[in-house]
């Protein structure tokens, strides 16, 4: 039987805080340009996210017991490409991911995730992520009980709550581009419903099809070169396995500036704004 171990964890007393070290990237992090898949960094902080609740995290275990899950409702992602930048595949640095509570609601929270690189303690990648509690059978929200809000209850931050979300209006061809997605079983997690990171490449592909098709008025050229500064995702509906998506992507009205969305039908699961470096790199 092959020995393993565990990963290395440390969780503040409260709970509230947790740190987990990991040795390296892998070599599936990085994509056929050479530089390092922005999808897979997402994957990474997820990674520390799960580990941290199946560790004691803000008690997720026993929120989770009784029939709970978390789902994701919006993510705000910042990439520091300048950094991130000087690994390459024959290069790693070990790193570490914290996860960090700011912020409890009456049926959601808000965590605070960073990918620090252990060598210099700078900050790679940041993300906000609201997860909203929900009963697995109705899938519907489901308050938090008395004695999570009497330890995190005292948890707010104003600067952190985000203003309502207007969802766009999908722009006719040839002034965007589609794709059609088959969710298959790889892309489906615990929760039995489609990975939220599959969505970030679903639509990473849709723009970089698009790109090499000459969509675009600005963002052009091999996509996966592109500095990705920052990606906000914004959840609404969960995708299944067996389900035919259309992923749609266009350019926004500043340079740099994308938009996509998954839809079900005419159903819209998901829309994703992102905001490339148009002047920049990987390679």
């Amino acid at each position: 039987m092959m020995e393993t171990q565990s990963y290395q964890m440390t969780l503040s007393a409260d709970g509230s805080k947790s740190e987990i070290l990991y040795p390296h990237l892998s070599y599936s992090a990085y994509s056929g340009s050479g530089g390092i898949n922005p999808w897979f960094l997402t994957r990474c902080l997820e990674s520390g996210r799960f580990l941290s609740m199946s560790n004691g995290f803000c008690h997720s275990t026993e929120l989770l017991s009784p029939g709970g899950m978390f789902v994701t409702m919006r993510m705000e992602y910042a990439f520091k490409w300048e950094l991130l930048c000087s690994a390459t595949v024959l290069s790693y640095f070990p790193y570490k991911i914290v996860v960090t509570l700011q912020n409890v609601g009456r049926t959601s929270l808000v965590w605070r995730h960073r990918m620090i690189n252990r060598l210099d303690n700078k900050t790679l990648v940041s993300l906000d992520a609201t997860m909203v509690l929900l009963n697995r059978k109705t899938r519907k929200p489901v308050a938090f009980p008395s004695w999570f809000l009497d330890k995190y209850g005292r948890f707010t931050n104003e600067a952190i709550r985000k203003s309502r979300i207007l969802i766009p209006d999908v722009p006719p061809s040839p002034m965007s581009f589609s794709q059609s997605i088959a969710v298959m079983p790889s892309s489906v997690d615990v929760n039995d419903h489609l990975n939220n990171s599959e969505y970030i490449r679903f639509a990473l592909d849709c723009v970089a099809v698009a790109s090499g098709r000459h969509q675009y008025a600005h963002v052009k050229g091999d996509v996966r070169r592109l500095w990705l500064v920052d990606l906000s995702i914004y959840y609404r509906r969960e995708g299944f396995q067996g389900d035919d998506l259309t992923v749609t992507s266009w350019e926004g009205d500043n340079p740099g500036d994308v938009m996509c969305v998954v839809r079900r039908s005419d159903d819209i699961l998901t829309v994703l704004w992102m905001r490339f470096r148009i002047n920049k790199a990987h390679l």
